[in-house]
């Protein structure tokens, strides 16, 4: 993944800008499909938004692609936890 424009992404995703990062992020995975980070970041931006379908989708695929990620399953369990599927 480009580095500048994650960065930019990652920015956005700051301030507040949520769409405007998923916006930069999404594109992104369709040249680098196995990029967990991306993955990631796009599953923290969909739970600031509230989107929980996208955002445990998103951080369960960044698991997956990287299963030693203790941050990772981290993120994942506390989202499923805030939307209340507290059996995952």
């Amino acid at each position: 993944a480009d580095a500048a424009l994650f960065e930019k992404a990652v920015q956005h995703k700051l301030v507040g800008e949520y769409d405007e990062a998923l916006a930069i992020l999404r594109p992104m995975l369709h040249t680098d499909p196995q990029n967990a980070e991306l993955f990631h970041e796009l599953g923290l931006i969909h739970s600031f938004k509230v989107d929980m379908d996208e955002s445990i989708y998103y951080l369960e695929m960044a698991v997956r692609l990287s299963p030693k990620s203790i941050p990772y399953m981290l993120d994942a369990g506390k989202t499923h936890a805030m939307f209340g599927n507290d059996d995952k």
